[in-house]
């Protein structure tokens, strides 16, 4: 069986409007989770603290804590290197924020931190290793 022109002129416009508001409802859950987040998230942690600097609330500095504390709870949690590239990114993240905003004591205490821990867990010291070969 054919179609007539006619349905599938109708076809077309139904995809064409189904396209147009699915991507209009991923719009607005993308909207509702800038306007709902408050802290820096495991699943998705370099866009989360993008979008907390973006709305400057909480602050700066507190922003920059949260992504610490994840970043250590990465390292800790990780299963063999399993978050390592998570961590990594995160970190390579945080840095660059600290230089855009003048900000590298931030970021260098991260480092000695980073550095005292590694040198104390023995799984670790691959972590390290990671961030003195790629920074």
């Amino acid at each position: 069986m054919f179609c007539s022109s006619a349905k599938k002129a109708r076809l077309d416009e139904n995809v064409e409007e189904f396209t147009t508001d699915s991507t209009s409802f991923e719009a607005q859950v993308a909207a509702k989770k800038k306007a709902a987040l408050r802290t820096v998230g495991t699943v998705t942690p370099v866009e989360d603290f993008k979008i907390l600097i973006e709305q400057s609330s909480p602050s700066f500095t507190d922003v920059c804590k949260q992504m610490c504390t994840l970043i250590f709870e990465l390292i800790n949690n990780s299963h063999g290197d399993s978050l390592f590239e998570k961590a990594l990114q995160c970190i390579q993240c945080l840095r660059e924020t600290c230089i855009n905003k003048l900000e590298p004591k931030i970021f260098n205490d991260l480092e000695v931190l980073l550095k005292k821990q590694a040198s104390d867990v023995d799984g670790r010291k691959d972590f390290w290793k990671k961030i003195v070969a790629g920074m």
